[in-house]
């Protein structure tokens, strides 16, 4: 249909259509949005006339996920049986939170490393105003990367995660393969090595706003939406790291020998009376 012809009724009917064929509520969302754009592009472009048929319809959330990434255990066991080229992957995306992908992961070489500084510098997604990113090297994986840039130096290869000195595009088959290997049969993801770095960091009581930054948010918004669960493992730490006061046990019962009032006579303490007479 003309763009000019399209109604909020036909994009509630799409969004109907596809949820009724499984599609996930922030899938919808994700697609509506990128087309939103479109034809706003096209109507600065003054390659469409008018306003955006879109503009005040109502793009809604789904229920956010919390993701279960894979654990050390299940990461080791991943890479006892992956590939050379996916063990890179693995090693890369764990430690540095890198989107796995073309857009990061698959695309980053090791001209891109700075060991002398122990940072990576590289040019990330196309998701905001900052197109760099600057991600410090652990110290407990730097020697292992120091010894892959020798390696591939020495023959030659410019790409960290590379099959034979070639690029690599996709790494499902070979992922797919390692977790069979591995008798895993949950379902995880290339991309939950990205949420397993996000995950064990906030555990960790990594600050949220520099994970975000890590990660490439401009915010913590995504980090609140997504891993509030393990945020709240960061709550219960911290107030469980205050110490505990020494309360007499007399007024842990609520009974005071003596002066009824404090020194200023103004507050009584008397636990058994009725509440709306608690703070006469």
């Amino acid at each position: 249909m003309s763009v000019a012809e399209l109604t909020h009724a036909q994009l509630r009917a799409f969004e109907a259509g596809q949820l009724a064929s499984g599609v996930k509520q922030n899938t919808i969302q994700r697609r509506l949005s990128i087309l939103r754009a479109g034809i706003n592009w096209c109507i600065r472009e003054e390659r469409l006339p008018g306003q955006n048929p879109m503009a005040g319809y109502r793009l809604r959330r789904g229920q956010d996920t919390q993701f279960v990434p894979p654990t050390p255990k299940e990461a080791d066991a991943i890479m006892r049986y992956a590939a050379p080229h996916l063990v890179r992957a693995v090693v890369l995306a764990w430690h540095l939170g890198l989107r796995v992908g073309q857009s990061e992961l698959l695309r980053l070489r090791w001209q891109d490393f700075d060991f002398d500084g122990r940072l990576v510098v590289f040019q990330a997604a196309r998701k905001g105003r900052d197109q760099w990113r600057r991600v410090p090297l652990s110290p407990a994986v730097l020697p292992l990367l120091q010894e892959w840039a020798a390696m591939a130096r020495a023959a030659g290869q410019e790409w960290c995660v590379h099959w034979h000195g070639r690029p690599v595009k996709s790494l499902k088959t070979a992922w797919k393969s390692a977790l069979a290997k591995a008798g895993i049969s949950r379902r995880i993801r290339p991309y939950d090595l990205r949420h397993a770095f996000a995950t064990y960091a906030l555990e960790a009581g990594a600050d949220p706003g520099a994970v975000a930054r890590i990660m490439g948010h401009s915010d913590t918004s995504m980090l609140r939406r997504n891993y509030q669960h393990v945020l709240d493992l960061q709550k219960q730490k911290v107030v469980q790291s205050v110490p505990a006061l020494d309360v007499p046990k007399s007024l842990a019962e609520g009974h005071i020998s003596g002066h009824e009032r404090d020194i200023r006579g103004t507050f009584l303490l008397d636990f058994s009376c009725p509440l709306e007479k608690k703070y006469q």
